[in-house]
């Protein structure tokens, strides 16, 4: 006749396995990962997270057109919206026609969802760093800012032709000139 285990010793096994799990997982989350892939990280990241002074991150914003203050006051009064705020859309018909003055380019108002995207991932990555940073519009932006701190230009062209376009007007520019 086989004897039946004990229920202690098998709830001991039990506390035993739990203690080796929790103490394999605590020691992989602070171990510190001195792989080369780490290396190659910080290697990148160093001309950012070394400096002394706060990273400038430049986000470009895209070529958006709003209406006008007069267009969108006139709006508003003739359906009676002073006090709905500005946020509202006018619907125009297919036929309905906008002057030119009637449109106001909205130029640091609009960022692209991708590059917030982009900039949520670098700020993570630089205060991983303890590195602090200012996030800023290029028009808010000095040279003498930028020969002083690193700087990181997210959304210099939005979409994917943009930078083909850059390319092949500078080449068109420079092939141009005369001796």
């Amino acid at each position: 006749m086989i004897a039946a285990p004990k229920r202690g010793g098998r709830r001991r096994v039990y506390i035993v396995l739990a203690l080796v799990v929790i103490a394999i997982s605590a020691a992989l989350i602070w171990t510190p990962w001195d792989g080369p892939q780490n290396a190659r990280f910080h290697a990148f990241w160093s001309p950012w997270t070394s400096s002394r002074n706060p990273v400038i991150i430049a986000i470009g914003s895209n070529a958006v057109y709003r209406l006008s203050d007069n267009l969108a006051d006139q709006y508003a009064r003739t359906h009676g919206l002073q006090t709905q705020g500005e946020e509202f859309f006018v619907p125009f018909g297919p036929d309905d026609t906008i002057r030119g003055i009637d449109l106001v380019p909205a130029e640091t108002s609009f960022v692209a969802l991708g590059d917030v995207a982009a900039v949520s991932h670098v700020v993570a990555n630089i205060t991983r760093q303890k590195q602090s940073f200012q996030e800023r519009f290029p028009n808010d932006i000095s040279f003498a800012e930028l020969r002083n701190s690193p700087s990181l230009l997210i959304g210099g062209f939005n979409k994917r032709n943009d930078a083909g376009t850059h390319q092949k007007a500078e080449v068109r520019a420079a092939s141009t000139k005369r001796d």
